[in-house]
Formats: C-alpha cells, structure tokens, sequence
C-alpha cells in the first residue's frame, strides 16, 4: 500500500514530468521510471522485480498512446477526422 508521502512524490514527479516534457520536449520515460523504481523498491520489492515492473508500466503507457493514435490514424485515412476541417 502506498502511503502519503509516496503518492505525494508520485505526484510531485508526475507534475515535474509534464512540465519538462512541454518546455524541453524530453519523454516522460526519463523521470517517471526511476521514480517509479525508488518507490518500488521503498515498498520491499526486490530490485530486479523493482526494474521490471517500472519498466512495464512505462511500456503499458506507450502502447496505450501508440494504439490510440493508430486509432486515429485509420480513422483520418477513412474521413471521419480532417485536419484541414479542424483548421
């Protein structure tokens, strides 16, 4: 279970993230997975359990973005979204 502080540095860390991401354009990947792994492992998880399931998460995030823009994608290949229309 995570406790205050935790979800309070997860956060911090997510709002740091975002911001850096839209000023500097860096991937989120960068801060979150470490983060991630810090509080992973402060919960007793073996480190090399820690890594995985940091990295995991970070991974399930990517697929979620890159199915949503194909998605898209084939949706603005039939005509059902423009970005001519939408300017």
């Amino acid at each position: 279970m995570l406790t205050i502080t935790q979800i309070l540095i997860l956060l911090a860390a997510g709002v740091g993230t975002g911001f850096a991401s839209g000023l500097l354009g860096i991937g989120g990947g960068a801060v979150m997975v470490p983060v991630s792994y810090w509080l992973i492992v402060a919960m007793n998880v073996a480190p090399v359990i820690a890594i995985r399931i940091a990295l995991g998460t970070s991974l399930l995030v990517i697929m979620y973005i890159f199915i949503a823009f194909m998605v898209y994608a084939g949706l603005e290949m039939i005509g059902v979204f423009s970005w001519i229309r939408g300017l």
